[in-house]
């Protein structure tokens, strides 16, 4: 409010007007949900306001087009940054879905380039492939187009991508959804789910990822981009007008039962009233907004017990005998069984990768849809057209921004909550956010911020002795690779095994030390050093204590050939960083292989992948 009447009061005392960012952001919101309330807040002259031909410039300083876009993944990076995303919610799935558009062509002019808007456009290699398999050199008009939107664990959420086409097959959505993760992923955000409704061509790219049925795999596929990870096929369909809510949910099981007890032969019902008594659960489940923080939650027993349920009555019908036509009247569509027991068994099992990889992080049931999906296409349609009406593919670019904008983070919990957040503006009164460097690409990506943390660490040393004597993090440009591969090999590690004593030799400025406590839990810290550095290494071990007041950090001053063979303990995770030339490496690791644990990760430095 005071950088508002700060503007105010300097467009009134001045002859050259100059917004100021905060304004422009504030009335971009506003007249993106409705151009006509604007117009007359701004010829009421309570207030000096841009007007809508200037907003439209900063609107469309992001062109929306078939894609991937650097300045759309841009934006949405710094949006997360802007509204504090934790490093939990840069982990997510995508959400894609489809919706028809008006086939119409448009001629789109802007300066000296025009360009046709319309036709269908899946990215280059689809369209090589369809060239192929057509044999022929062609031009279609889309008729639907194929949006993509990023659902993070904690509600973050943003529209990243369409394109036009006239309904998306397999091979293509397999070429687009690939390039998106890898793409997403050089910008710090991992794609853990793909969510997507029961379409057959969704189906049938399912299967692409699979050699045998996906359901024997529990949905779950090798990532692409990432062989580290595995990425799940989550089916979930859309209840906007809750109608397959009110049939199958709780009121219906106490109306059922209740119709039951008036019948002198209820038990007809008995049947009925079993499903009722699974789907309710599944229903109540999904529309939790409490977030699964715990393996052990009871909700994701109500969903196995579930599944188990649906498996046994698909098993059971499997052994009588009778024609297969009438075996299909005794069940519900085997899609319909997948789509339940792909519902089930993904959740849970994001549920666990999720909370084992950010503790104390959760993960909340009711965001588990596609209701996102249908929230953009009604805004698509609301926003100029009317509801009843469908787009072109012209208008449905020129709106994504204003559907973007339109978003605060009050609404998050359901729309897109980019908004007014952070909107990258080329003009020369908003300052101009230039793409991310590497570092910043990877802080995303790093447990808590851990770059930041080390950065701290250095400023912190740094004071107390030249760089030149200084052992560490930024002084050696191998050690950020280094960094992210003991990040990764620790996270791997203690999702299989418990540990509780990191045992470390050569602590030097406590970089690495600072990596093993932050990426662990509870575990406590044993380091082995010469202390030759007192006048640095002093304030460093000052500093970890401070940041890890709840661990017990215990430093073994001398040198490591003669104090580790002294010591007594166990240790499960071994780094060894002390004397890097012979014989000292060796003899390090035969006395650290003495308190070594039964199930062990030993890291050397230099000796990383890069």
């Amino acid at each position: 409010m005071q950088d508002f009447l700060r503007s105010q009061h300097d467009i009134l005392n001045s002859s050259k007007i100059t917004w100021d960012k905060s304004v422009i952001k504030t009335c971009l919101s506003l007249w993106s949900r409705s151009v006509k309330c604007y117009e007359q807040l701004r010829d009421s002259n309570i207030f000096k306001l841009p007007s809508g031909r200037q907003l439209r410039r900063y609107k469309s300083s992001v062109e929306q087009k078939p894609g991937v876009s650097n300045d759309v993944l841009r934006w949405m990076r710094n949006t997360a940054i802007q509204v504090n995303v934790p490093p939990s919610g840069y982990h997510g799935g995508l959400l894609h879905d489809e919706a028809k558009i008006q086939e119409d062509l448009v001629l789109n002019v802007k300066g000296e380039r025009s360009e046709l808007v319309g036709w269908i456009d899946t990215g280059s290699e689809a369209e090589n492939l369809r060239i192929v398999k057509e044999n022929k050199v062609s031009r279609k008009l889309a008729t639907d187009v194929l949006q993509i939107t990023f659902l993070g664990y904690t509600g973050f959420r943003f529209p990243i991508a369409h394109y036009p086409t006239d309904g998306v097959k397999a091979s293509e959505l397999y070429i687009i959804i690939w390039d998106l993760i890898s793409q997403l992923q050089s910008w710090g955000f991992i794609v853990d789910f793909i969510m997507q409704d029961g379409g057959q061509q969704n189906r049938e790219f399912t299967k692409l990822h699979f050699t045998g049925e996906p359901r024997k795999n529990h949905f779950m596929c090798d990532s692409l981009v990432n062989p580290d990870r595995k990425v799940y096929h989550y089916s979930a369909e859309k209840m906007r007008n809750h109608l397959a809510e009110e049939v199958l949910n709780e009121d219906m099981l106490q109306l059922m039962k209740s119709y039951q007890n008036s019948l002198i032969n209820g038990d007809v019902l008995n049947s009925a009233i079993d499903l009722l008594q699974q789907t309710s659960k599944l229903i109540t489940v999904s529309r939790d907004p409490r977030p699964v923080t715990d393996i052990h939650d009871a909700r994701l027993n109500i969903l196995n017990n579930a599944l188990d349920w649906f498996n046994n009555w698909r098993n059971e019908i499997k052994q009588i005998k009778k024609t297969p036509k009438e075996l299909e009247w005794m069940l519900p569509s085997i899609k319909c069984l997948d789509d339940v027991e792909s519902m089930i068994v993904v959740f849970t099992r994001v549920c666990r990768i999720h909370i084992t990889e950010f503790k104390g992080r959760g993960v909340y049931p009711s965001r588990f849809n596609s209701d996102l999906a249908e929230n953009i296409f009604c805004q698509q349609r609301g926003l100029y057209n009317g509801n009843s009406t469908n787009p072109n593919y012209h208008v449905y670019c020129n709106t994504m921004n204003s559907v973007i904008l339109g978003q605060t983070t009050k609404s998050r919990a359901r729309k897109s909550n980019a908004g007014v957040l952070l909107l990258f503006i080329k003009t020369e009164h908003v300052e101009i956010t230039l793409e991310p460097n590497k570092d910043e690409t990877s802080k995303a990506s790093i447990s808590d911020n851990l770059f930041n943390l080390l950065n701290e660490l250095d400023i912190t040393i740094r004071k107390k002795a030249p760089e030149k004597k200084i052992y560490g993090y930024i002084y050696s440009g191998k050690e950020k690779v280094q960094i992210e591969s003991y990040l990764s090999a620790v996270q791997n590690f203690t999702k299989m095994h418990e540990v509780k004593t990191i045992c470390e030799i050569g602590f030097a400025g406590g970089h690495s030390a600072t990596l093993f406590l932050l990426s662990t839990d509870s575990a406590s810290y044993i380091g082995f050093d010469m202390w030759d550095q007192p006048v640095y290494e002093n304030t460093a071990i000052e500093w970890v204590r401070q940041q890890f007041k709840n661990r017990r950090i215990t430093l073994i001053k001398g040198g490591s050939t003669k104090t580790v063979p002294k010591f007594q303990g166990k240790c499960d995770i071994i780094h060894i960083d002390g004397a890097h030339h012979a014989p000292f490496p060796q003899m390090d690791m035969k006395n650290m292989a003495r308190v070594a644990s039964v199930n062990n990760l030993l890291l050397m430095d230099d000796c990383s992948k890069s």
